[in-house]
């Protein structure tokens, strides 16, 4: 009897312990599962709570960040900023405005887009139009409306703009280069062996687009002024090929290597390396925040013309804020675009490294060149069927830097968009 007894009692423990085990567990499930959905829904009502800003670009990352807390303490208004990949960008803001991506979080209900990308989010209903009166030709370039600008319609509000300039070593060029072709004449006069300084007279990123078309950009375009005209195709015309025939000869005269590792050019520039170089705000900045041992003492300029009969036209890149058309909080992500392009345009440059595309009266002279070029530029057209453009320009500009003749590749060119535009 003990000893049945003494098996009963060890297989209904078991079981009780089993039992216990059992309520523990699904305890433990049901605390998690709560605390979960706590979580989720805590994590909702926050991207609820206020705005939702999407952005794409790292550069602005102290920038937005330092808004949304100035705008929370002026405003009352929260701003969630959050960081998304260029992959697919204008796709997840598309998914997130269906709610067909969990992962994607809440819409933005404002976003930071490059301006060559407006037609894509003007056409799929991303973007809705900017009708404030403050976005006109008194307060802003005609490089910044233009670049906001798609059929007529401003459909952003224009935030920052990068270009490109010439800087030169004063010590050398006692005033502004007149055009390129007194730079190249002065070079056969230059005497290297009583300068062992100096490697080159003028060296920039000759493989970068974005230091390169103005060389060409007073004549070649697609697009028209806004980048939107199917009509506008410039790429072959004599004046264009005259001005590729000009760029060659640069190969020739300042012996620039196309395969060279240029980020080393600002450092080289203040080692009293080069005289004159083309440069955007990247170029610029990094010269600033450099140590200077020798001194070099440096201007801004735009960039010089081609020569007596040809112009230049520099290359403008043009970042905007765009309210979500899908947004249910579009009033109020308008006025957070007003905020962030007109109102404190002051707080852009400390934390960008780019300049606000509002007019604005520096007292720093190189900052005022700087803007000026911006205002006079060329800007990236927004056509889906232009999208590699400047992939072609450069492509065709390397190769005329390396020796050859290109009227064959401007004409094939303009026979590609021809087809493509109509």
């Amino acid at each position: 009897m003990f000893n049945i007894f003494k098996e009963n009692k060890k297989v209904i423990l078991e079981r009780l312990t089993e039992i216990i085990t059992m309520v523990i567990s699904v305890s433990i499930i049901i605390l998690v599962a709560d605390n979960s959905e706590t979580f989720n829904r805590s994590e909702k009502e926050t991207e609820d709570d206020g705005l939702t800003l999407w952005y794409n670009d790292q550069r602005y990352d102290d920038y937005f960040t330092s808004l949304a807390t100035d705008y929370e303490k002026v405003k009352g208004i929260k701003v969630n900023v959050k960081y998304m990949s260029d992959i697919d960008y204008l796709e997840n803001i598309n998914k997130a405005n269906k709610q067909t991506d969990d992962t994607l979080g809440r819409a933005p209900d404002i976003y930071l887009l490059d301006s060559d990308e407006l037609e894509a989010a003007y056409g799929y209903g991303l973007a809705k139009e900017n009708d404030n009166s403050s976005y006109n030709l008194e307060n802003y370039s005609p490089a910044a409306i233009n670049a906001i600008t798609y059929k007529g319609k401003k459909v952003a509000y224009p935030l920052t703009f990068d270009t490109e300039f010439m800087i030169y070593n004063d010590a050398y060029f006692k005033s502004v280069p007149v055009n390129f072709q007194a730079i190249i004449n002065y070079s056969k006069n230059f005497k290297f062996s009583e300068n062992k300084d100096v490697k080159y007279i003028m060296y920039w990123n000759v493989e970068d687009i974005y230091h390169n078309y103005g060389f060409v950009g007073k004549y070649m375009n697609i697009g028209g002024e806004s980048g939107d005209d199917k009509t506008k195709i410039n790429v072959n015309t004599d004046e264009v090929k005259n001005a590729f025939n000009f760029y060659t000869e640069l190969s020739k005269d300042f012996g620039i290597n196309i395969s060279d590792d240029f980020s080393g050019l600002a450092k080289a520039f203040m080692n009293g390396e080069i005289i004159a170089s083309i440069v955007t705000m990247d170029e610029y900045n990094e010269l600033k925040d450099l140590d200077n041992p020798k001194k070099i003492s440096y201007n801004v300029c735009g960039l010089p013309d081609l020569n007596d009969e040809s112009g230049t036209k520099p290359l403008s890149r043009t970042e905007t804020l765009v309210v979500n058309y899908m947004s249910d909080k579009d009033k109020e992500a308008e006025e957070l675009a007003k905020y962030a392009t007109y109102d404190r345009t002051d707080l852009i440059y400390s934390q960008t490294g780019l300049f606000s595309t509002k007019h604005t009266d520096y007292a720093n002279a190189d900052y005022a060149v700087i803007q000026e070029q911006y205002d006079n530029s060329c800007i990236l057209p927004k056509m889906l069927v232009t999208g590699d453009y400047f992939a072609q320009v450069q492509s065709v500009l390397n190769k005329a830097w390396n020796g050859a003749k290109v009227e064959d590749n401007l004409n094939t060119m303009y026979e590609t968009y021809k087809t493509r535009l109509q």
